[in-house]
């Protein structure tokens, strides 16, 4: 079975889009949908703002194929899919400061703990 969920502007795509948070939910339940119920095959489909008989026509496009990709983006007439880009490597850390004073150290269950600096 297959589930087509269509947004106008709910993913920012380009540098120009502005997304609406309306449907953010809307595309994480998709995600999770996939992977607990894998007879469904659900795409989130985004198209921009435009005539209503462009966004029919990128409807049924992307309903008329098998669905491979979980997430869609349709701009003008360009279709972008979500994937994973390779990271350059992070710049050589440099050694932390020393520090004087008080540390709070929080999180986890509400467990904390504080270091008092020594005189020793």
């Amino acid at each position: 079975m297959d589930l087509l969920f269509v947004t106008v502007d709910a993913q920012a795509v380009t540098p120009d889009d502005r997304p609406g948070g309306s449907h953010a939910a809307a595309g994480a339940l998709l995600k999770s949908l996939r992977e607990e119920l894998p007879w469904l095959r659900g795409v989130h489909l985004d198209l921009s703002v435009g005539e209503a008989g462009e966004q029919a026509r990128a409807v049924l496009a992307e309903a008329s194929g098998f669905p491979v990709d979980a997430e869609v983006a349709r701009r003008g007439d360009r279709r972008y899919v979500r994937r994973l880009a390779p990271l350059p490597d992070p710049p050589p850390r440099a050694a932390p400061a020393p520090s004087d004073g008080f540390h709070l150290l929080s999180g986890g269950l509400g467990v904390w703990a504080a270091r008092w600096p020594r005189t020793c």
